[in-house]
């Protein structure tokens, strides 16, 4: 029963800390006091390749799901918080659940995609498409 009470204590104490940075004009916070955080990322292009990088530091690879559909991919996942027994003093980094999805700048193909996690950071490559290009098509205004 004292371990609860602990544990709701330390919830708090972690709540409050995310409050006064969120007050202190720290937008990052605002998305942690949700229980939402959203990791950074990078999205890039070359001639045959459509790369995301997103830094994912603490979290398991099991604990990552990728779902890619006609031209947008969205990575989900978590980093959990569960069943530390550290009492913190300050706490800044975000935990729980997240989601970021991305339009990506052309279809890919399916088996040309290749996800890799290394030193905290998921990398995700993705072959382009061999499609004919669409034929540009000019509107007149009347």
């Amino acid at each position: 029963m004292a371990n609860k009470h602990l544990d709701s204590l330390k919830d708090f104490i972690i709540l409050q800390e995310k409050m006064g940075r969120f007050f202190e004009g720290d937008n990052d916070s605002a998305q942690s006091i949700s229980g939402a955080w959203a990791p950074a990322a990078d999205l890039y292009e070359t001639s045959d390749m459509i790369v995301v990088q997103l830094e994912l530091a603490g979290v398991e690879e099991e604990d990552v799901k990728i779902d890619l559909w006609e031209n947008y991919i969205t990575i989900q996942g978590e980093r959990s918080l569960k069943g530390r027994q550290e009492n913190y003093l300050c706490m800044e980094r975000s935990y729980g659940p997240f989601q970021r999805t991305f339009r990506l700048p052309a279809m890919v193909e399916e088996k040309g995609v290749k996800a890799e996690f290394q030193q905290g950071v998921l990398k995700i490559s993705m072959r382009k498409r061999d499609e004919p290009g669409h034929p540009v098509l000019r509107v007149s205004i009347r």
